[in-house]
């Protein structure tokens, strides 16, 4: 399986589909992410990309995969860096770094 997401435009419409079949507006999609209207459009548009967290709490609203979109190489790397990184940033938090 090629690296990364799988068809860029296949994706895009993935997520449009979903925040349609959850009844949500891009405004009501935008607001339960925290983002401006415009954001959610260039990300469904492929014009942006969230980061790696945002992209979580994206797939988790709409009820998608993270492994539907990532190859398990590509996966296992990224969990692993979200983990370094909430690892520094816990222990910045106790002064440790």
């Amino acid at each position: 399986m090629k690296r990364g997401f799988k068809e860029h435009k296949s994706f895009c419409e993935e997520l449009v589909k979903r925040r349609k079949m959850l009844g949500l507006t891009q405004e009501d999609a935008a607001l339960l992410l925290g983002y401006s209207r415009a954001t959610l459009t260039n990300i469904e548009k492929g014009r942006q990309y969230p980061n790696f967290e945002a992209l979580i709490h994206l797939l988790s609203l709409y009820g998608m995969e993270l492994s539907d979109y990532f190859s398990s190489d590509v996966n296992s790397s990224m969990l692993k860096d979200l983990k370094i990184k909430r690892h520094k940033e816990a222990l910045k938090k106790l002064g440790g770094a």
